[in-house]
């Protein structure tokens, strides 16, 4: 419950900080602060992971043809 508690503190301190500029709607503001700085924090995760996909998906058609190759040489497709 320790994650919650401060996750709690941290939107109540940055509610408290909004509210002279927003009012009664700080809290959703505070939420939607919150969430941003979240998915900012994940994004150069996301990009890598995309990057991989297209690099996977580019050598897709190779890996098809080796495995056609050498389908039954694990060895010698391990080797290509």
């Amino acid at each position: 419950m320790s994650f919650f508690r401060s996750l709690g503190a941290l939107l109540s301190h940055v509610a408290d900080v909004l509210e002279p500029v927003l009012g009664a709607s700080a809290t959703a503001a505070a939420i939607v602060v919150l969430t941003l700085c979240v998915r900012l924090a994940l994004h150069p995760l996301a990009r890598s992971a995309a990057r991989g996909e297209r690099a996977r998906t580019a050598l897709a058609p190779q890996l098809a043809e080796l495995r056609r190759k050498h389908g039954k040489n694990p060895e010698r497709l391990q080797q290509a």
